[in-house]
């Protein structure tokens, strides 16, 4: 299953920029044959996944994580 969000990132870290951008990625949300659970990934920016109980938390999961890799790389 494909989906997108959109998001807004205010303020950046210390010594980042300040502002807002939008970001659009394509997640990929697969469940878990052996966990019973869902992993979220994208294409987009290989290396950044997450997990949940439900499709949602995966979701939301990897909302969290693609933010830490964004302002983590960007230094």
């Amino acid at each position: 299953m494909a989906l997108r969000f959109e998001e807004f990132l205010s303020p950046l870290p210390k010594g980042g920029l300040e502002g807002e951008i939008k970001v659009g990625i394509r997640v990929q949300v697969h469940e878990d044959p052996d966990d019973g659970g869902y992993y979220a990934v994208t294409p987009d920016v290989p290396g950044c996944a997450s997990r949940g109980a439900t499709m949602e938390e995966a979701v939301d999961n990897f909302k969290e994580a693609i933010r830490y890799f964004l302002i983590e790389n960007a230094h």
